[in-house]
């Protein structure tokens, strides 16, 4: 008898085992895939997280994108990075042939210039919670599923209204992470979702020149695109795959996002004249694998023309930029005329060739009609 029970006592302790050590990985598995009741708006918290709360008990969580590190005494306000952006591919050069950008962060904090730019698209109950406060009229579902079905106007609308509510709120944060009030919420431009997207300073210059940022593994693990093994032709909750090198989530596929800056074509590697409709980043769900690239542009319509609406698309939608000023305090505007008149002189020795210079620009140039007048 005492060895029957003995038997069956310990029978309990190790079903009870395997039942705890079942609950442990589910619990581990549902954190890492971020169905954390609590945090749906954050499923892959960072320490170095920057969240600002909203109305409706919602939160929106963005990443500091350094552009550039500052030397101890090197604080110049025209200081920027020049950065190559689009594709060598001529298949498509009209849309994205390889042109020069230059960058440069808002704010300047510990020897580092930023600026925020959203860790995940905004979701549904981000912009429901603007949209709708003090209503709260938002649906389990809006949680942690990117908004889309959106226009462009509506996407500016949240930025505008995320502005106010951030500096009537939180002014004091804001001053304590970005060092200044002058803030406000809008879309990236092209230049610095791309500048992004591409894993910005964290990767190496060849790395950022890729197709895409640095990846693991299958593409699967990081982008969300048009394939019965990933998206599976339906919009995916937020941050459930792998992030970027930044720690930004979803910038290939899922939604493709909005940008602040009408679409221009691209000649012979300069932005042509002609500013047209939206641009949209990133591709989507619906997207094959093969055209999501860090420079994949696509234009679209500001409005529907067979019903005169707003264009709203089921696989667009946007993540937002937190940026400032241009133009420096009244104490800088000496500095800055000092610096522009300082960058305005020539810098050549006058030893140099100037037809071997002029031989090395146009080897190195990116813009073909500039080449050949060289």
């Amino acid at each position: 008898m005492a060895f029957r029970a003995n038997i069956k006592s310990n029978f309990k302790m190790a079903s009870a085992i395997k039942t705890i050590v079942f609950l442990a990985g589910f619990l581990s598995l549902s954190s890492s895939y971020g169905h954390a009741a609590t945090d749906v708006w954050n499923p892959a918290p960072a320490e170095d997280d920057v969240i600002f709360s909203l109305p409706c008990e919602q939160k929106i969580v963005f990443r500091r994108i350094v552009t550039q590190e500052l030397g101890e005494d090197h604080s110049d306000i025209l200081d920027d990075r020049r950065i190559r952006l689009g594709s060598s591919d001529r298949q498509k050069a009209y849309i994205d042939y390889l042109r020069t950008g230059f960058i440069a962060g808002h704010f300047a904090i510990d020897r580092k210039r930023f600026f925020l730019l959203g860790k995940y698209e905004t979701t549904a109950a981000q912009y429901k919670s603007l949209a709708s406060a003090p209503e709260c009229r938002i649906d389990a579902r809006d949680e942690d599923m990117p908004a889309s079905r959106l226009s462009w106007y509506d996407a500016v609308d949240f930025s505008r209204k995320l502005t106010s509510h951030l500096l009537s709120n939180q002014k004091t944060e804001l001053q304590n992470i970005t060092g200044t009030t002058k803030v406000h919420a809008r879309l990236p431009t092209e230049i610095e979702w791309e500048f992004a997207a591409r894993g910005g300073l964290a990767v190496s210059a060849a790395d950022f020149q890729g197709l895409r940022a640095p990846m693991t593994g299958d593409i699967k693990g990081y982008v969300w695109f048009n394939d019965p093994q990933s998206a599976r032709g339906e919009l995916q909750p937020i941050g459930l795959l792998n992030p970027n090198p930044l720690g930004l989530y979803d910038v290939y596929g899922n939604v493709a996002e909005m940008m602040l800056e009408p679409f221009t074509l691209n000649k012979a590697g300069r932005s042509h004249g002609l500013a047209g409709g939206l641009i949209l980043k990133g591709g989507s769900f619906q997207s094959n694998a093969n055209y999501i690239t860090s420079a994949g542009r696509e234009e679209d319509s500001f409005f529907d023309e067979t019903t005169g609406e707003e264009k709203r698309r089921r696989n667009a939608g946007f993540r937002i930029a937190l940026v400032g000023v241009a133009l420096p305090t009244s104490d800088d505007v000496d500095q800055l005329a000092n610096e522009w008149n300082a960058a305005s002189q020539s810098t050549l020795p006058a030893s140099d060739d100037p037809m071997a210079l002029i031989a090395n620009m146009r080897e190195t140039n990116s813009d073909l009609t500039l080449a050949r007048e060289l």
